[in-house]
């Protein structure tokens, strides 16, 4: 998630990372937020919206890739620059899985082995939310290839990728499991995954819209709006299908099948959203203060989970939890708390030499 620098014309980017690690956030509650649907019954007014969330927070990593793909193809760099950004990338990882393996053998009161932990890095199985990390070098390692893409990137192309990704990740899924009752996998020597993957489909988008698109009036962001809606309702709807195949939604894995049929067409939505407006508003220093907190979001992605593990989450969240019985509160308090805790670590790690560094400062 690179920084922009601070200027008006690229402020909407600052909002786009701060809306977006809101979400991942949230993404991140697990049954106190983003699972919360799956503990009731269709029957319970509050399970559609608490559904529709859900799928709606998908939006926020494509988001992270368009904003990546934006900022890295707008200039050129050399071998040795994409260079240096892996391997900043490569010692964030280490350091942050460091800590995070040495927050887990505490808690499992296990012993410190080295050997384990550079097997569980080779494999992404320290913390979940790191494949981000470990996707986004690869996509620096694609830089040579992406940017011959990107030199030839035309409306043709993207409407190309966009229709091909709704396809086989919408479409196709859905009819599958309507037929079969089982969810669909794609014959490995037939698939486009490398085609529609974020490292391709989301940096391309999102250089295309925010250097090349540009949207005329209100009336096609709320055309956009519309279908928008109706794609993220009827994954809503095969949601609950799911629901009543299974009779019971069991773990995160199966309540997500259709999570992300298309969240293509809601990455797109926000991200011209925000941009139109961005583009049409007058930014008083008011807005420019609040897009300050963009260049903190990459430490608060890296933090926020860790932010669980300490007492004081615990504390507050069982205070909340037999205190109150509203569950939106709950979930507020959480968000709320993760988000300000995390700001409050990387603000502080942005001021010490070298660590500024594995926080996204330079």
């Amino acid at each position: 998630m690179p920084k922009t620098q601070d200027n008006t014309k690229l402020i909407y980017l600052e909002y786009l990372r701060i809306i977006a690690i809101i979400f991942v956030i949230f993404n991140h509650t697990g049954i106190e937020g983003f699972m919360l649907f799956s503990t009731k019954y269709p029957s319970n007014p509050i399970f559609w919206p608490e559904l529709f969330l859900s799928i709606f927070c998908k939006f926020s990593v494509p988001i992270f890739f368009m904003i990546s793909g934006l900022l890295l193809f707008k200039k050129e760099y050399t071998n040795k620059q994409i260079k240096a950004k892996i391997l900043r990338m490569i010692i964030t990882i280490i350091v942050f899985s460091f800590i995070y393996y040495l927050f887990s053998i505490k808690r499992d009161n296990t012993a410190f082995d080295l050997l384990e932990f550079f097997k569980k890095l080779l494999t992404c199985n320290i913390s979940p939310h790191f494949w981000y990390l470990y996707t986004y070098i690869f996509f620096l390692l694609s830089y040579p290839i992406l940017k011959l893409i990107i030199n030839n990137i035309n409306e043709t192309i993207i409407k190309y990728l966009i229709v091909l990704t709704i396809i086989i990740n919408g479409v196709i899924p859905i009819i599958y499991y309507l037929l079969f009752k089982e969810q669909f996998v794609l014959n490995i020597f037939v698939s486009p995954f490398w085609c529609i993957d974020a490292i391709v489909v989301y940096t391309s988008l999102g250089y295309y819209l925010g250097n090349k698109y540009e949207i005329s009036s209100v009336k096609e962001i709320k055309k956009l709006w519309i279908i928008n809606i109706v794609l993220l309702l009827i994954s809503c709807i095969m949601t609950y299908y799911l629901l009543k195949v299974k009779k019971a939604l069991v773990d995160d894995l199966s309540c997500q099948i259709f999570h992300n049929s298309f969240v293509i067409i809601n990455a797109i939505t926000i991200f011209t959203s925000i941009k139109y407006l961005f583009e049409r508003i007058n930014i008083n220093k008011k807005i420019i203060m609040i897009s300050k907190l963009g260049k903190y979001v990459f430490g608060i992605y890296l933090i926020h989970p860790l932010i669980k593990k300490f007492p004081s989450y615990l504390f507050i969240h069982d205070y909340i939890s037999n205190t109150y019985s509203s569950s939106i509160l709950l979930l507020i308090v959480i968000c709320s708390y993760m988000f300000i805790y995390s700001l409050i670590i990387t603000f502080i790690l942005s001021k010490i030499p070298y660590i500024r560094k594995l926080v996204g400062f330079k």
